[in-house]
């Protein structure tokens, strides 16, 4: 699976970001600059921005939220705390660096309960 799908940077356009959640499924991308997650980019927060005028052809660049629930390592547990808990829909697992090494989907989590149940 390449991790692409899932990130964007501060200077894609809305329509860009928006694209690249359609694409992955998951109604969030990761804000990535300089190989660093740095933020989270929802639909809902696109929407929010579009019904305060921002045009869809602006960067996301301050649209998005930097701040984000995140984790070390593939820990389907602490995924299934964070989907339970907050209503996390995708997860990013980072290094020490916020570099993005892993993302743990919604469908990651179902196979995860599926599996404790057999």
């Amino acid at each position: 699976m390449s991790l692409s799908i899932y990130c964007v940077t501060p200077a894609y356009t809305l329509k860009e970001a928006l694209d690249q959640i359609s694409e992955n499924h998951n109604r969030n991308v990761f804000v990535v600059d300089e190989g660093k997650v740095v933020g989270i980019l929802s639909q809902g927060d696109a929407v929010r921005a579009l019904c305060r005028g921002a045009d869809i052809l602006q960067p996301i660049s301050g649209l998005y939220s930097p701040t984000f629930f995140y984790l070390r390592s593939r820990d389907m547990s602490a995924a299934k705390e964070l989907v339970k808990d907050k209503g996390v829909t995708l997860i990013p697992v980072v290094d020490e660096g916020f570099s993005l090494v892993d993302v743990i989907t919604p469908a990651d989590v179902i196979a995860s309960l599926e599996e404790e149940v057999q």
